[in-house]
């Protein structure tokens, strides 16, 4: 039994009953104009996540940016409460800024890492659906006769439900009798 690995309707069906095919040969194709959106839908989110990436690695640039502001801050003020010149208090303040300002480059590290996660997860459902694509044309899994013809052009086929062809492999004959013990 040949089953459909695609949802959608039968565009054009190749080989009829009593046809003689080849491993690989296209027995049918569907139209999935639903599996074609999805494609669509899945590059956007991509391209989506791609730009969330190049965001994000904006955002940790300006930030680190930040943090070195910070640090030299944080070493002038250190400096200057040792020499006395400015207060105990004002030092805390600019050694604080420069610990948020570190705490804030490690989550914008990590929101970076998240948007990379977020590519790989969109390219491997764009490769799903590509490879979902390509079950859009029925081929046969052997050399065989075509005995059986379920669907015409123009027929809805659901994905492992739907029975397209029958095919018998004729390359190798088996029989099988019965012998008694006797």
């Amino acid at each position: 039994p040949i089953l459909a690995r695609a949802e959608g309707y039968i565009k054009s069906r190749l080989v009829d009953l009593g046809d003689r095919v080849r491993a690989g040969q296209p027995l049918a194709e569907i139209d999935a104009p639903e599996l074609e959106e999805q494609v669509r839908q899945a590059k956007a989110s991509l391209d989506q996540a791609k730009a969330g990436l190049e965001q994000a690695a904006a955002n940790l640039q300006q930030g680190k940016s930040d943090l070195e502001i910070a640090r030299l801050a944080a070493q002038r003020w250190g400096v200057l409460v040792q020499q006395g010149a400015v207060s105990r208090h004002e030092n805390d303040q600019a050694q604080l800024q420069f610990q948020s300002r570190t705490a804030t480059v490690q989550s914008l590290e990590k929101a970076v890492n998240v948007q990379r996660s977020n590519i790989a997860a969109a390219e491997a459902n764009l490769a799903r659906l590509q490879r979902m694509q390509d079950y859009r044309t029925v081929r046969a899994p052997f050399d065989g006769v075509i005995t059986l013809r379920n669907v015409d052009t123009g027929a809805l086929v659901n994905t492992g439900s739907t029975l397209l062809y029958r095919i018998a492999q004729t390359g190798t004959l088996r029989t099988y009798v019965s012998v008694p013990q006797d």
